[in-house]
């Protein structure tokens, strides 16, 4: 697989070229992602394939998001400087190779794959003499999903929040809830194939999840202080699907989201630009735009979510705008989509 750098990875290499063990680290750095690029990332699909894409797309998605997410640009003499405040060379490298391995484990399974990376890491790794970077990763990979040892989700918690090594200063705490956002932020068509949706082609537990993505755009709007997600939603669905169900998912998603932003600010001061989550819900009929009277969701920080949310996930949402009903939209399309076929 040919590896185009992506915009993070240019201003990695930047960097790295101004510090003593830069050249070496660049060389570790384009090894690893080219044996993880020719030998991991497609593989996942054969031994998971129910999953939403894990591929190497799915990797370049994610660092792109990153950038998004951490980079400030300034004017000068008429150009645009980008640059990262308070992130050093060798955050900027760790969190670069966070993200090449944050999802390889699923090579083994999905169960646990946040942990299951170390014998991958010891592949790509060229000379392997670093074993406090190989601990600082595997503990950064290991925070972007799933649980503590001892049965928590506040997985970034246990990061330590600052280490030494190749003579800087990091912080892997930091580092570990950016991966973690920028992952959250990877949904959207690029993860499907709208071929194996409309011929139905996925086990009949993975297919929501697929329709979700088909759905869904997510833009980072860092100068507008928001993470926007917009749903195309056509009206029928499909017919093996229940249009309450894929409603009842979006909203779950959308607080999920909201959560996570929340979640990962608090131990990220450089998401501390991302104020609020905005969903606009756009319907079609016969891919024709329906005009239905809801409003845009807005989640911010001027509110505080129930600690039940995952329990009342449609109650959040409903509470605050009651016009947003999911019976009632149902109602509306029908109503719309049987005038429609009235008329001539």
């Amino acid at each position: 697989m040919i590896w185009k750098d992506t915009e993070i990875e240019k201003y990695l290499f930047k960097l790295l070229k101004k510090e003593s063990h830069g050249n070496e680290l660049i060389g570790q750095y384009t090894h690893a992602r080219q044996y993880l690029a020719d030998n991991i990332y497609d593989e996942i699909k054969g031994v998971e394939n129910s999953l939403t894409d894990h591929s190497g797309r799915h990797v370049k998605n994610v660092l792109d998001n990153a950038w998004k997410l951490i980079r400030t640009e300034e004017i000068k003499n008429g150009k645009i400087k980008e640059s990262v405040e308070n992130f050093n060379a060798i955050d900027l490298y760790l969190l670069c190779m966070g993200i090449l391995l944050h999802d390889v484990g699923n090579i083994h399974g999905r169960k646990k794959h946040n942990e299951n990376i170390s014998d991958i890491y010891n592949k790509i790794v060229v000379d392997s003499t670093s074993k406090t970077e190989k601990r600082i990763i595997m503990s950064i990979v290991q925070a972007h999903c799933g649980k503590t040892q001892d049965g928590k989700r506040d997985t970034l918690g246990i990061v330590e929040p600052h280490t030494y090594i190749y003579e800087k200063k990091v912080s892997p705490r930091e580092i570990a809830s950016i991966i973690r956002f920028a992952d959250e932020l990877a949904e959207g068509k690029q993860r499907t194939s709208r071929y194996m949706l409309e011929n139905e082609k996925y086990d009949k537990d993975s297919e929501i999840y697929h329709y979700y993505a088909s759905i869904v755009e997510v833009t980072i709007d860092k100068s507008d202080n928001r993470i926007m997600l917009t749903y195309n939603i056509n009206y029928p669905i499909p017919k093996n699907l229940n249009f309450e169900e894929v409603m009842s998912m979006v909203f779950s998603r959308i607080v999920k989201l909201d959560s996570e932003r929340k979640y990962c600010r608090y131990y990220s001061p450089l998401l501390n630009d991302f104020k609020e989550t905005e969903a606009q819900l756009n319907f079609y009929i016969d891919t024709e735009p329906v005009h239905l009277d809801i409003p845009k969701i807005t989640l911010c920080d001027k509110y505080c979510l129930d600690e039940n949310q995952d329990n009342e996930i449609e109650k959040t949402i409903i509470h605050r705008y009651p016009t947003i009903d999911i019976s009632e939209l149902q109602k509306q399309l029908i109503k719309i989509q049987s005038e429609n076929k009235k008329q001539p």
